[in-house]
């Protein structure tokens, strides 16, 4: 994982904002299905954090690559939504 801090000027304040990006390779063919199925139940999740100021989802399928990027307005959000459910389960399922 790889985290970095960004300052913007928004609404003429200056806002510190945490930016994650991910990249998540699939193994097999079997694993997609599962994923995909996973990653909706995350992003169900993400809609719902507060705290949360953008994120995306890039999809190679012929490859099985998936790159993810979010955007936090406070390291705590992050804290809570990484061990609530369905991304806890999520890293458990597909951190190897």
């Amino acid at each position: 994982m790889v985290e970095r801090k960004v300052e913007v000027n928004g609404n003429g304040e200056t806002q510190e904002l945490l930016c994650i990006a991910t990249f998540l390779p699939i193994r097999s063919w079997r694993y997609i299905i599962p994923f995909l199925r996973t990653t909706a139940k995350v992003q169900k999740q993400l809609e719902h954090t507060h705290g949360l100021a953008r994120y995306g989802l890039k999809a190679d399928f012929l490859h099985k690559r998936f790159w993810t990027l979010t955007v936090w307005q406070k390291k705590e959000v992050i804290e809570g939504f990484v061990t609530s459910e369905p991304h806890a389960e999520a890293v458990r399922r597909f951190k190897d």
